[in-house]
């Protein structure tokens, strides 16, 4: 049987009424499972008889994402002007937020694509974007309605400075890029890390363009008060060739123990592009859970007895909440595949990493957009095991208890180390059981001994008394007894009981 050849199907139609329609985002946002598109014409973007103010940036990052912590997936328009958000109120957008309008040292500067990730861990969702004026290039992440500047330092020592790749500074030959950071937790501690390319032109008029990892750490020091958390350059990790230039980079977990690797193309004037894989080799024995919720459907009639797996797609909105090894409260949040277009590179699931916290996680909270006209369709789990990965079905849609999800769990080092320790302290204890045990039977034999050898002053008559009193006055300090009432002298050549019978004479004399 031949295969069927591909049909061509038109998902979009305009006309020359309405302008040119651009910047197309699909995603599910009237909940129906079914895939839509947000797209802008000419200088107005309308979706479900919403407006923006302004014009969308172009190319553009909006994202479809929970903004508010609701689980219900909002819109997040990046305009020329500012951030427009777009509430999900009974599954109808609002724009009921003035514009998060961007400060002076973003408006005036080139700016990148904007990143959804919650930078300090709070539940709470942020908006990263870089920003360069020159050379001179900055992160900023708006967090609680106001834009903070983060401080990032681009100096890799000596003086070096570098700066993101600005699309009129990719050389000729190669794609004309919008910046881009692209988010994962690399070292598993809860705070999302990012990926980003830099460049620094040398002396001798040579670009050094390389992908380097932004480790999120914790900020101290002047400016920190407004903003707890920055980002530090690994400038001492290598993720390529050093002669090739970097064009993109992003995280996968292609060994699916839910370790992020990374993945590098690079780009050479002899190869053209090539596409590299950095495994993770993880020494530290974090944990994590790693959640991809599917849609739930199937491509024709669900077959009889048989859950409806579907596909991921982009909207479905987690969050966990857990206490860490020191009793404090851990959160986080994050909205699957927010973005789909210019290279946004996002893994098609969700990763939270726990830190060195082995306990349970004590609530994982999942939603999916839901139709106009209703509440929010969430569910929660108790009691997620960590290192684990679950693989969410929302089905039916409609009836969130109904839902199920399929646990694989990844053991760890530290479930190793806890079992030898197990073993190791059971083997202890059963060696102490069985020293004890040794020594009460050698203490019970010696006391039969004892026993056996003891006099039983109650049985003894007269006429022993004598003989023993006779034996003693006569010097003898050893003696045989054979048996009391038939055979009883004294002797001095075998005896080994000169002490009980010492100690008898002692006690019937003395008394």
């Amino acid at each position: 049987m031949e295969d069927e050849p591909f049909k061509s199907v038109t998902l979009l139609k305009n006309s020359s009424s309405i302008g040119i329609i651009s910047n197309v985002v699909p995603a599910d946002f009237d909940g129906d499972t079914q895939m839509d598109f947000e797209g802008d014409r000419g200088n107005v973007t309308k979706h479900l008889a919403s407006s923006v103010k302004h014009s969308v940036t172009k190319p553009q990052s909006s994202g479809f994402v929970d903004m508010d912590g609701d689980l219900a997936a909002d819109i997040s328009l990046v305009t020329d002007e500012g951030i427009e958000q777009l509430d999900n109120v009974h599954g109808v957008f609002h724009n009921s937020h003035p514009i998060f309008t961007y400060p002076s040292g973003m408006k005036n500067g080139n700016r990148g694509q904007a990143t959804y990730v919650d930078v300090d861990a709070d539940s709470k969702m942020d908006v990263l974007m870089p920003s360069c004026v020159g050379d001179s290039c900055d992160i900023w992440v708006l967090s609680k309605l106001e834009w903070h500047k983060l401080g990032v330092s681009f100096d890799s020592g000596g003086g070096t400075m570098w700066s993101f790749v600005t699309p009129e500074k990719n050389p000729k030959g190669m794609e004309r890029l919008p910046v881009t950071l692209r988010s994962g937790d690399f070292d598993l501690d809860g705070f999302p890390d990012l990926l980003a390319v830099l460049q620094h032109p040398n002396t001798d008029g040579e670009v050094f363009q390389r992908a380097y990892i932004l480790l999120n750490v914790g900020c101290s020091g002047a400016g920190c008060e407004m903003f707890p958390r920055t980002y530090r350059v690994s400038w001492t990790t290598t993720l390529h060739d050093h002669s090739d230039r970097a064009v993109l980079a992003t995280f996968f977990d292609y060994q699916e123990n839910g370790i992020l690797d990374i993945m590098v193309t690079t780009y050479n004037s002899k190869n053209g592009y090539q596409t590299h894989l950095m495994q993770h080799t993880f020494e530290q024995d974090a944990c994590f859970i790693k959640v991809m919720v599917a849609s739930g459907v199937c491509s024709d009639n669900c077959p009889a007895h048989r859950k409806p797996y579907g596909i991921n797609q982009p909207g479905p909105a987690a969050k966990f909440s857990t206490l860490d090894t020191n009793g404090d409260a851990q959160v986080g949040t994050a909205t699957q595949l927010t973005q789909s277009a210019y290279f946004s590179l996002q893994q098609p699931y969700i990763v939270f990493g726990l830190g060195q916290t082995p306990n349970f996680v004590d609530k994982l909270y999942i939603g999916i957009p839901h139709p106009n006209g209703t509440d929010v369709r969430t569910r929660s789990w108790s009691s997620v095991i960590p290192n684990s990965q679950l693989i969410i079905i929302p089905y039916p849609h409609d009836e969130p208890s109904s839902w199920s999800n399929k646990l694989f769990v990844t053991p760890s080092k530290l479930v190793l180390l806890t079992g030898a320790a197990l073993l190791g302290t059971c083997g202890f204890l059963a060696m102490m059981v069985g020293i004890l045990h040794w020594r009460e039977k050698v203490e019970d034999k010696k006391e039969k001994l004892q026993d056996a050898h003891k006099f039983h002053f109650d049985a003894i008559n007269s006429k022993e008394i004598e003989f023993i009193t006779q034996c003693f006055d006569s010097g003898v300090t050893t003696y045989h007894t054979v048996s009391w009432r038939s055979h009883m002298w004294c002797a001095t050549d075998i005896l080994n009981s000169e002490f009980l019978l010492r100690r008898a004479w002692y006690s019937l004399r003395y008394p």
